[in-house]
C-alpha cells in the first residue's frame, strides 16, 4: 500500500511539473493588430516597420524616416488617411455618385475597394466623407453636405463589411480609447458650437457621456485631458479655457481671455496653447501669461 501511495504522489507530481512546464514552455500569443494612427499632414508618420507622408492629397511610404518614399497606389486624390503600419485606409475624393473607401497593403501597394460610399442627392457640390477615426476594426467616417448643411458619423466594420448610420448632427474630431469629442452641427468657417463627449460601446455605437457646451470654438484631446475654449454667446468675444477629464469630469478653469473681434484657441498642448485675441499669443496655464508670436 506505502508503494502504491508513494508511486501516485509521484505521478502527480510529474503531472504537476508537466502542466508548468507547459505554461512556461508555451510560445505567447500573437499580439493584438496595431493600432491605426492617423497620416498627419507634412509629418513623418511612424507605423510598424513604415514610415508614412501626406502631402499634395497623396500618400507616400518609406522604409526610412529620410526616404526615398514610393506614392501608395491610390488613384486620385485621397483624404484623411490611416495606417496601421500594414494597411493604409483612406475615403477617395471625386465628384461621382459615390466615394470610394480604400486599402492599400504596404508590402505589395495594391489597392481595394472595401466599400462605395454612396453620396445621395445633389445639385451643385457633392457631399464628401472623411475618416475622422478608426477604432480596433471600426472606421468612422463623416459624411458632410453643405447643400443638406449637415453632419452624419457612419461606422465601417472591417470584419462583417457593413457599414452603418451611427450619429446625425456629429463629426469626430478626436479620440482616446473609446471616448471621443465630436462638433454636433456643420460650419464652413471659424464660429462656436455645441461639442459632446461620447463613448463607444462595444457594438460601434455611440453613448452620449456630456455636452461640453452650446458655444465651443475647439476641442482637443491631449493624453487623457480635453481641452477646450467655451463662449457664452456665438459672438466669440469673451472666451474661457477649460480641462476636463475624458469622461467630463474633473472641470478646470484655465484661463479667461476678452478681445474686440473674436478670441481662438488651437494648438493644445499639456502646458500652454496658442491664443488669438486682436494678435497671436502663446498661453501658458500655470503663469497664466500671455507672449507674443510676433
Amino acid at each position: 500500500m506505502m508503494y502504491i501511495m508513494r508511486r501516485l504522489k509521484q505521478a502527480v507530481f510529474v503531472l504537476v511539473v508537466a502542466a508548468a512546464l507547459t505554461i512556461l514552455l508555451a510560445p505567447a500569443k500573437a499580439h493584438a493588430a496595431a493600432e491605426y494612427k492617423q497620416i498627419v499632414t507634412d509629418t513623418v508618420t511612424k507605423a510598424g516597420n513604415y514610415y508614412f507622408k501626406y502631402e499634395g492629397s497623396e500618400v507616400y511610404f518609406s522604409v526610412s524616416p529620410s526616404g526615398p518614399f514610393t506614392r501608395a497606389g491610390f488613384e486620385g486624390y485621397v483624404g484623411t488617411p490611416y495606417t496601421n503600419g500594414t494597411n493604409i485606409i483612406v475615403a477617395g475624393r471625386g465628384q461621382g455618385s459615390y466615394a470610394p473607401l480604400m486599402r492599400c497593403k504596404v508590402k505589395t501597394n495594391k489597392v481595394k475597394t472595401l466599400k462605395k460610399l454612396k453620396r445621395g442627392s445633389w445639385s451643385y457640390e457633392p457631399p464628401q466623407w472623411n475618416i475622422s477615426t478608426v477604432y480596433g476594426n471600426k472606421v468612422y467616417l463623416t459624411r458632410d453636405s453643405f447643400e443638406g448643411w449637415n453632419l452624419k458619423t457612419y461606422c465601417y466594420n472591417l470584419s462583417s463589411k457593413k457599414l452603418s448610420m451611427i450619429q446625425n448632427n456629429c463629426a469626430v474630431s478626436a479620440r482616446k480609447g473609446k471616448y471621443v469629442v465630436a462638433r454636433n452641427e456643420y460650419q464652413t468657417d471659424v464660429s462656436a458650437h455645441r461639442w459632446t463627449i461620447y463613448k463607444i460601446k462595444s457594438n460601434g455605437k455611440f453613448k452620449k457621456v456630456k455636452t461640453l457646451g452650446k458655444y465651443i470654438g475647439s476641442a482637443e484631446i491631449v493624453g487623457n485631458k480635453i481641452y477646450y475654449s467655451k463662449f457664452s454667446e456665438a459672438s466669440m468675444k469673451n472666451m474661457k479655457l477649460y480641462r476636463c477629464s475624458l469622461k467630463g469630469k474633473n472641470v478646470k478653469k484655465l484661463g479667461s481671455f476678452q478681445a474686440s473681434g473674436q478670441c481662438t484657441a488651437y494648438g493644445y498642448t499639456s502646458k500652454s496653447c496658442s491664443v488669438y485675441k486682436d494678435g497671436s499669443y502663446t498661453y501658458t496655464y500655470a503663469t497664466k501669461k500671455l507672449t507674443p508670436k510676433y
